[in-house]
């Protein structure tokens, strides 16, 4: 198995130029993806900061963290990373990139993420990751009726 240094990949702040990555990733992992406009308007809202992780200049993730200040927490609203590169690190690095970010802030103490009750891949990765399911919402998918799980992680426990 490649190793994160085989993969060569780098995180960076995300731009237009990788919007249609993005969506192509999202199809082929959740089999719709975000509108092109709301992508651009994501990029531009301050309180948001997305990020790209590249393997070789190609996308093999992402991740969006919105920065709630009022109430002193990060809602992190998407960790997508490209089926080809699961297992790998890729969403690890990316978690760890928007961790530091909480740590910098003297206003943040924690991040929450919703996770779909069928998603077990991703409540295994973030029970991996230190964040803990703190609530369940019940019926929380309007189409389909599915449970999700409210997890959270929090700064101090690191």
């Amino acid at each position: 198995m490649d190793t994160l240094t085989e993969l060569n990949i780098t995180v960076k702040p995300m731009n237009r130029l990788h919007i249609a990555s993005a969506r192509q990733i999202e199809h082929r992992c959740i089999g719709q993806s975000t509108e092109y406009t709301q992508w651009c308007m994501l990029l531009n809202t301050q309180g948001m900061m997305s990020l790209v992780a590249l393997a070789e200049n190609v996308v093999a993730g992402f991740l969006v963290l919105e920065w709630n200040d009022e109430r002193c927490r990060a809602y992190l609203a998407t960790l997508t990373v490209d089926l080809k590169f699961r297992r790998r690190g890729v969403g690890t690095l990316l978690l760890d990139r928007a961790k530091d970010a909480i740590h910098a802030s003297s206003l943040h103490d924690r991040m929450t993420v919703i996770v779909h009750e069928r998603n077990l891949d991703a409540q295994l990765f973030f029970n991996k990751h230190r964040f803990r399911a703190t609530k369940t919402l019940t019926k929380y998918c309007e189409e389909t009726g599915e449970d999700a799980y409210k997890f959270v992680w929090w700064k101090r426990f690191g």
